[in-house]
């Protein structure tokens, strides 16, 4: 791999079920250790168990109810993505 490009690592997400906007988001710097996320927590800000999420996404949404993407954990990223593509394939499935 040359030294300009990136390896793009895909978080692995899995569903919970009877849960449709929750999910668990392997971590990548624990092996072994799963954030459950929730994307419609907060008014749709999102919630993670991560370390990231209580130190710099909850005090966001605390005090402004405001999240920006930048702001988001990798995790909560990851559901949302998860969560928009099934989304678009289940209606894709549709036409």
């Amino acid at each position: 791999m040359s030294p300009a490009s990136k390896e793009v690592q895909v978080a692995v997400v899995r569903p919970i079920a009877g849960e449709p906007t929750t999910f668990e988001v392997a971590s990548k710097s624990e092996p072994g250790t799963w954030h459950r996320v929730d994307i419609k927590a907060h008014g749709g800000c999102g919630q993670c168990a991560c370390i990231r999420w209580d130190t710099v996404s909850w005090p966001r949404i605390r005090d402004t109810r405001n999240l920006p993407p930048s702001m988001r954990c990798r995790h909560l990223k990851a559901a949302r993505e998860y969560y928009t593509n099934h989304k678009i394939a289940a209606e894709r499935a549709y036409e």
